[in-house]
């Protein structure tokens, strides 16, 4: 079952062009764990106009490990976006590149591990300013 807060995660809130993920990745703000790198920027109105929702784009590469365990941190990161993915400011694309180290920790780690890089990310420091400002 869906959790009514969150809602489902579609294809409107993933990053599925290449154009998109290198535009993130040349002007994306990172942050780095040993698990993870995210790259965050905010998207051009234009781009999406009925769409302010943040997307999230994700790249494992084979050196993270097989298929099965590049999927299972794929549908974890998914999974931990869908659930935080209020608290990410509007119209913001996110890149998470999976490192090696990402195979061998648990779930619970994975998602401390995001929630570290998230926080000290310079997005999320300038949307709360943002935020607070009059």
């Amino acid at each position: 079952m869906v959790d009514q807060r969150t809602g489902p995660f579609g294809r409107s809130n993933r990053l599925l062009k290449s154009k998109d993920f290198t535009r993130v990745g040349r002007h994306g703000a990172r942050t780095a764990t040993p698990e993870f790198v995210v790259l965050m920027t905010k998207r051009p109105n234009a781009l999406t106009p009925s769409i302010r929702a943040p997307r999230i784009g994700l790249s494992t590469s084979r050196h993270v490990g097989n298929a099965v365990v590049r999927n299972r941190i794929r549908r974890q990161v998914r999974e931990w976006f869908r659930r935080e993915r209020l608290t990410l400011p509007p119209l913001t694309d996110v890149v998470v590149i999976a490192r090696k180290h990402a195979a061998t920790i648990s779930t619970s780690k994975i998602n401390g591990s995001l929630e570290d890089a998230f926080r000290r990310n310079p997005m999320m420091k300038k949307s709360h300013e943002d935020l607070r400002s009059p």
